[in-house]
């Protein structure tokens, strides 16, 4: 069971606060109609949003203690008006912690709204051949504000999302019926993977740079074969050394799987201290 003040942002500026309700195996959203600014400037506004805060705190808590006291009759009654749009942008909210992700997430998200446009369609509701007219939709019809129709590798990835959203509803019994499974994804096409010969690294070390930590971060990348995204995380205490073997472990950030890497002498010479 959890009662947990959520936001979303608006046009205007603003974060819109809701619950976000976990009880018994199912989930509920309801809106405070309460509203913050995103960033506030006065001590007026810091003001006000602290009293806004305090208000929904109040009602989380009283939410909660209704739930404990198996008094929240209302609950589970509302499952079935959960719209979809509604469903993946909250998915797509809680992503913002990393960045790459929240973007993908974000971009479908506003697919899928042009693809609504002003029609709403109910969780509950949405069945294999929805999803059909969804995917050729991103695949066929949808253009970008250069009106491009999207990569084929970018409507595979857009699609994954979906699918994605409709897999954590199941897990989340917000629907019955893993609808997912039974509609094909959009297959991508292989990419073509760029690398930088020993020529063009040897030209880069000696390229200056105004901005030598930089530098020194991609030249790690380049020697380590680390991403971007896990070269940033690294801290000291990722570095081992047992005997005369140098090698890191960290967790990736795509991927989150723990991975162990050995340091060749160029790498550790590119980030000793």
């Amino acid at each position: 069971m959890s009662v947990t003040i959520r936001k979303k942002p608006t046009n205007t500026g603003k974060y819109s606060l809701y619950l976000d309700i976990y009880y018994n195996g199912r989930r509920d959203f309801r809106s405070l109609k309460l509203s913050i600014i995103k960033k506030p400037k006065t001590a007026a506004e810091k003001i006000l949003n602290d009293e806004k805060w305090r208000i929904a705190e109040k009602v989380r808590l009283n939410t909660e203690t209704e739930l404990v006291n198996s008094n929240y009759s209302k609950f589970g009654t509302k499952q079935t008006d959960i719209s979809f749009l509604d469903y993946f942008e909250k998915l797509t909210q809680e992503r913002r912690t990393s960045a790459g992700t929240f973007a993908n997430w974000d971009s479908t998200f506003k697919v899928l709204k042009q693809y609504y446009g002003n029609r709403s369609k109910k969780l509950v509701d949405i069945t294999e051949t929805d999803l059909a007219a969804i995917r050729k939709f991103i695949s066929d019809k949808y253009r970008t504000s250069a009106n491009q129709p999207l990569s084929t590798n970018a409507a595979s990835s857009y699609f994954n999302k979906v699918k994605a959203a409709l897999n954590a509803a199941f897990d989340e019994k917000l629907v019955d019926v893993k609808i997912a499974s039974r509609v094909k994804g959009i297959k991508p096409e292989e990419t073509k993977r760029e690398f930088l010969t020993e020529e063009e690294v040897i030209k880069l070390i000696k390229t200056p740079c105004p901005f030598p930590l930089l530098q020194q971060a991609f030249m790690f990348s380049a020697f380590s074969g680390l991403r971007w995204s896990d070269v940033v995380n690294l801290q000291w205490l990722d570095v081992q050394t047992t005997g005369e073997r140098t090698f890191i472990r960290y967790r990736q950030e795509k991927t989150k799987g723990a991975e162990t890497v050995d340091l060749n002498k160029k790498c550790y010479c590119s980030i000793r201290r």
